[in-house]
C-alpha cells in the first residue's frame, strides 16, 4: 500500500500561489484547496487529511480559523504560512515565516512536508511534534535580498 500525504491549503486566492501549489504537487502531496473556512470545514468534514496550511498575509489575520477548523478536525495539525511575525495560537501547531515567492523555499517546505508524514519519515513511527519545526524556514531569505 502506498501511502500519499494530504494537505489542505486554506487560501482565498490560491492563484497568487502557484508555485507553491506546483511544489507540493511534485513532491506527490494530495493537496486540497479551500478559498474560505467554510470550504474547509466541509472538506475536513468528506476527506482525512493529515495536516491543514493556512496562507497568511499582510492583508487578513487568518489565524482565527484555526479554532474553527480544530473544532472539526481536533487531531489536524495547522500550520500557519506567513510573510510576516505573527504570535502563536494556541491551536496553531507551527507558523513558518518564509517568502513563498522563492522556488527553492516551497520546494523545501514541500519535501519537508512530505517527508514528515511518511510512515518511515523522518520521525518514524512516532507522531511528529511541531511546536519546533517554524525554525526551519525563518532565518531563510531569497538570494539577493539582504
Amino acid at each position: 500500500m502506498n501511502f500519499r500525504f494530504t494537505l489542505l491549503f486554506l487560501c482565498d486566492q490560491s492563484h497568487c500561489y502557484s508555485s507553491l501549489i506546483s511544489a507540493f504537487v511534485a513532491a506527490d502531496v494530495q493537496l486540497l484547496i479551500a478559498r474560505n473556512v467554510e470550504q474547509a470545514e466541509a472538506l475536513l468534514l468528506r476527506k482525512s487529511v493529515h495536516g491543514i496550511l493556512i496562507r497568511h498575509d499582510r492583508n487578513r489575520d487568518d489565524r482565527r480559523f484555526a479554532n474553527h477548523l480544530k473544532r472539526t478536525a481536533p487531531r489536524v495539525p495547522i500550520f500557519l504560512l506567513t510573510d510576516q511575525e505573527q504570535p502563536r495560537d494556541p491551536d496553531i501547531e507551527s507558523i513558518w515565516r518564509a517568502d513563498i515567492g522563492d522556488e527553492t523555499i516551497t520546494r523545501a517546505m514541500a519535501l519537508f512536508f512530505s517527508q514528515v508524514f511518511k510512515p518511515s519519515g523522518l520521525f518514524g513511527a512516532r507522531a511528529p511534534i511541531f511546536g519546533e519545526a517554524d525554525f526551519l524556514f525563518r532565518g531563510i531569505t531569497p538570494q539577493g535580498s539582504g
